[in-house]
C-alpha cells in the first residue's frame, strides 16, 4: 500500500463526528504509517479547519514545532 511507504513524520487530524472520513480510516493510516501521529477531536466533523480553526492551527503549530 502506498501510504507505507511515507516515511516522513505526519499529523493525521480527525474530526471524531466526521459523515466523510470515519475514524476507521484515520486509524487504518496510523497503522499503515510509521511516523503517524492521529489526533481525534471531538465534536468536529470533516471540516476541523473551518469549524474549530484555533484548535486546528494549535495542532498543526505544536506539531510543526516538534517536528
Amino acid at each position: 500500500e502506498k501510504v507505507a511507504s511515507v516515511e516522513h513524520k505526519t499529523l493525521l487530524l480527525w474530526g471524531r463526528d466526521d459523515k466523510f472520513c470515519h475514524l476507521e480510516y484515520g486509524l487504518h493510516f496510523l497503522a499503515a504509517m510509521k511516523n503517524a501521529e492521529l489526533v481525534v477531536v471531538r465534536n468536529t466533523g470533516h471540516w476541523m479547519q473551518l469549524e474549530r480553526p484555533r484548535e486546528f492551527a494549535s495542532y498543526v503549530n505544536a506539531f510543526l514545532t516538534r517536528a
